[in-house]
């Protein structure tokens, strides 16, 4: 049963009788066999390396990428804390001058009434005109740095405008 026989033809019609019970044929085989066995292992050994090498060439890139994202997520995060602190400081300049309207608007009521002054002409619970023939839009873009500007010129002129009322009373 473990006889086995190869046969062989060549063109010239020769038949050429070889078993595998013989040695050398079995040695031939086995190194054969071998052979292709390592060939196959080399070629995945290869093509593995390749493919890590592209994957580990992709995680680097992947992990630059994530770091880059991390940066600019603190950066976002540094810059809405900035415009936080900005918000709340002109909501307190905003307060502080609302404050100073009010007591404006009282002693100007008050100033009215002492100076015998036609309420209608002089009434402050009325919003000021705004615009007109002079009102001219600049089309700049406002920044946080005219805003701040703009509230400190309206602090200052509230601030003059109360002193004038003081000195007329």
């Amino acid at each position: 049963m473990n006889k086995f026989t190869i046969i062989k033809h060549d063109k010239s019609g020769i038949v050429q009788y070889a078993s595998l019970s013989d040695q050398s044929i079995k040695l031939k085989i086995i190194t054969a066999a071998a052979v292709i066995t390592l060939l196959i292992l080399t070629c995945g050994i290869l093509v593995g390396k390749f493919f890590l090498a592209s994957s580990s060439v992709d995680q680097t890139k992947v992990r630059e990428l994530q770091a880059l994202v991390d940066l600019r997520q603190q950066e976002l995060i540094e810059h809405k804390k900035s415009v936080q602190n900005d918000i709340d400081s002109m909501t307190l300049q905003i307060g502080k001058l609302m404050a100073q309207s009010t007591r404006l608007n009282a002693l100007g009521s008050r100033l009215t009434e002492v100076s015998d002054i036609n309420p209608d002409e002089f009434n402050l619970s009325e919003e000021p005109g705004m615009g007109g023939a002079e009102f001219d839009p600049t089309g700049e873009i406002n920044t946080p740095q005219t805003l701040y500007a703009n509230l400190f010129n309206l602090e200052d002129s509230f601030s003059k405008q109360q002193e004038n009322f003081n000195i007329l009373t």
